[in-house]
């Protein structure tokens, strides 16, 4: 929760949450609250709730230290957990809370909706849920199928491979195979993948053309607000007005800050642009999160450039322009 936010539930409610901002309390209210800005109100109204019955409680003579408070307060499984010393009393009110948590976008508090991902739970509305790449109540836009409930290889069988199922995508089904004789499970054909995941995926391929099926997973999950993926997946693109505004709580890439995006022509989306931490005058476009089309314009480009993740901002933007 932001800093304001934060500094408003403690002045509205100080003996609740007086174990704020002490250092050593074994507790980890001390740091603040760890959840979303969306459920602000929600907490708001149930600390100045439980603020008056402790209020009471010390103008009834009970001392300030033996007055029950607040230990933390997170996010867990995707809904509000509100833990206290003593709470009892208070129990309607907190499962009342953690209840209206469940239907309340953690993000930015419009009504939402408990959805899972590939074990993570998160409660969000249906734009947040859009830019993020989660499906309410599924496993997703994407999984994994094991061979028992996809019994034939959709694509071209594999001479001394077993196979073990597909990752299924709105384009169709990837395959996945097991080497028995390395003992490795989860291998996909760089062959096989969609024209889109092409330039970001294929360089990930061994001498035979394997990729690692984590790989595909694990890129589809980081990368999912991006136009490409998002059309593999089957999800609606993103605005670049959301882009601009939402890619930081959605995406981190190593040593580089966001600036901003590129709007695309021809596309409803963007790509982003950073810039890498120890290049401060230097835009970036990374290539993995270009469209396939200028992706394999680009990678001939700037060989040797100055940041491994290359080509310049404005060499990139005169493309664009261009096309």
């Amino acid at each position: 929760m932001n800093k304001g936010n934060t500094l408003a539930l403690v002045a509205a409610a100080p003996l609740l949450y007086r174990l704020h901002g002490t250092t050593g309390s074994g507790w980890s209210i001390q740091y603040g609250f760890e959840c979303g800005d969306g459920w602000f109100d929600l907490l708001m109204n149930l600390s100045v709730k439980i603020e008056a019955d402790l209020q009471a409680m010390l103008a009834e003579g009970k001392r300030r230290q033996d007055l029950p408070c607040v230990h933390q307060v997170k996010e867990k499984f995707g809904t509000l957990r509100f833990h206290m010393s003593q709470f009892a009393q208070w129990r309607e009110w907190i499962d009342e809370a953690q209840a209206e948590s469940a239907k309340t976008c953690e993000l930015c508090g419009a009504p939402g909706a408990l959805s899972i991902r590939g074990g993570w739970y998160r409660t969000m509305c249906p734009r947040h849920l859009m830019l993020s790449g989660h499906v309410p109540g599924g496993m997703g836009d994407f999984y994994f199928l094991g061979s028992d409930e996809c019994l034939t290889p959709r694509g071209t069988p594999r001479e001394g491979m077993e196979y073990q199922g597909i990752i299924r995508l709105a384009t169709g089904d990837l395959d996945v195979w097991n080497r028995p004789d390395k003992k490795m499970r989860g291998l996909v054909f760089a062959d096989e993948l969609p024209p889109p995941l092409w330039p970001a995926l294929s360089r990930e391929a061994d001498e035979d053309g394997m990729i690692p099926a984590g790989k595909v997973t694990n890129y589809l999950y980081a990368n999912r607000w991006l136009p490409n993926v998002r059309a593999v997946l089957g999800l609606p693109p993103v605005e670049p007005g959301d882009f601009v505004e939402e890619a930081e709580k959605l995406i981190r890439h190593q040593d580089m800050d966001l600036v901003g995006s590129v709007v695309l022509p021809g596309l409803r989306g963007a790509v982003p642009v950073f810039v890498p931490n120890d290049f401060k005058d230097m835009k970036i476009v990374p290539w993995e999160f270009m469209p396939e089309w200028l992706a394999a314009e680009f990678r001939g480009w700037h060989v040797g450039a100055q940041h491994r993740l290359g080509p310049y901002w404005f060499d990139f933007q005169a493309f664009v322009r261009r096309r």
